[in-house]
């Protein structure tokens, strides 16, 4: 399950500041007022998906020429559409213009691409889910997930099930209740909740006060954004993990509302395995390039991988440990290497940008196995920092290239 958080697009949180992201949701209603902004939320996003906006107009107060808006938005897909965007949501606006309108806007944004995302509605009757997972089979179809607005609680599930009949994904527009998020595994929701705290003027037990200065609000407002931000990403790696482990799903018992799971931690154990098992090759491929004091490790092109994945860090650990099992520097190799990777590709999970983990990850280990070389063969200390340190550069340049190219993607496969 992946959660989209959405609102950033519309507050004043610095990207800087918050470095690679998961995933968000935009709407296209705020989007061509800050562009820019857009497309820095995309860049350094996992992952993206884009609402229509219509939530914006659902109760029909904005006059608004329905074609027009989206011609607008058809043009925005035409071009900024990439791999990293899930999907675009239809103009589910039933209530304003009626639903014929609305699959006729419909087919005109699938004229850009085919990842436009159908919205179910109470009032389209579930004979229109079940047609429209059919006509929509091995992609996403949404629901909602209001309190009380369509779906009820127990309901979910055979939701789930009539979707998956047919191949579909499910996204649950709105949805962050724990009790639900626990028992329904959805494959995408998204959720605002984060910005409850900031729009009520607290930051942690601080109030914003009358007398504070517009300056000094606009600040504290700033911080308490990307505070908020940054828990709510808490909250997106926790729930990912939760229903990681739930990688084999047993839709065939589906019923009577009742989801049975079979939990397994299969998948993000293969990862780790696989990554230990690249560095490892990679590594003992070239074994007198990878040891001693003129060490290039080709390997270390993995340290930008655990930029997005927590399992990766495990691989990137075990493989340099595996691969020191050779090393002419025995057991100190082992301990000392490992505990290095291990130090770095934390530092790249937790930073998520390339420069600075191609920095840390040269620096770091070219004082940490550079010390290790002169107390094993009593050399001059700068001249070993400074031999692996362009070693490390030259590999993770190297790998900054790859994951250029190709990075993204590789996850998505993994995720």
């Amino acid at each position: 399950m992946k959660i989209f958080l959405s609102a950033l697009e519309n507050n004043t949180a610095r990207l800087d500041e918050l470095g690679s992201m998961h995933y968000n949701l935009m709407s296209y209603y705020y989007i061509p007022k800050n562009p820019k902004r857009a497309q820095g939320i995309i860049a350094q996003s996992e992952r993206i998906m884009i609402d229509s906006g219509a939530h914006t107009f659902q109760k029909g107060k904005t006059k608004l020429n329905w074609e027009d808006y989206t011609e607008s938005y058809a043009r925005f897909i035409r071009e900024n559409d990439c791999d990293k965007i899930v999907g675009y949501f239809e103009m589910d606006v039933d209530k304003v213009i009626g639903l014929e309108r609305v699959i006729k806007l419909r087919r005109r944004l699938e004229q850009e691409t085919d990842k436009i995302i159908p919205v179910w509605h109470k009032g389209r009757g579930i004979e229109n889910f079940y047609r429209m997972c059919e006509e929509y089979s091995g992609r996403v179809v949404a629901i909602t997930g209001f309190k009380n607005e369509d779906i009820k609680d127990d309901q979910y599930a055979q939701f789930l099930k009539i979707a998956w009949q047919h191949n579909c994904r499910v996204h649950c527009l709105g949805m962050t209740r724990k009790d639900i998020l626990k028992k329904v595994p959805f494959d995408y929701v998204d959720s605002s909740s984060w910005t409850q705290g900031v729009l009520y003027g607290r930051l942690g037990s601080r109030k914003l006060k009358n007398e504070d200065t517009a300056e000094k609000r606009a600040v504290m407002r700033q911080r308490q954004w990307e505070a908020a931000y940054k828990e709510a990403m808490k909250m997106q790696e926790y729930y990912e993990r939760y229903w990681f482990t739930a990688t084999t799903r047993l839709k065939d018992s589906l019923g009577g509302g009742v989801l049975i799971m079979l939990h397994s931690k299969i998948k993000p154990l293969i990862y780790a395995a696989m990554t230990a098992a690249i560095y490892y090759v990679l590594c003992v491929a070239i074994a007198p390039l990878s040891y001693g004091q003129m060490q290039c490790r080709i390997s270390e092109v993995i340290l930008l991988f655990c930029m997005h994945n927590t399992f990766a860090v495990y691989g990137y650990t075990l493989g340099c440990a595996l691969a020191n099992l050779t090393s002419p520097l025995g057991i100190l190799d082992v301990i000392v290497g490992s505990l290095a990777n291990l130090i770095v590709g934390s530092f790249a999970r937790k930073c998520g940008k390339v420069v600075p983990t191609v920095l840390f990850g040269t620096v770091f280990n070219g004082i940490v196995v550079g010390a290790e070389l002169s107390i094993v063969y009593g050399s001059p200390f700068l001249l070993n920092a400074v031999c692996v340190a362009a070693g490390e550069a030259v590999s993770l340049l190297v790998g900054a290239l790859l994951y250029h190219l190709v990075g993204k993607r590789l996850e998505s496969i993994w995720r």
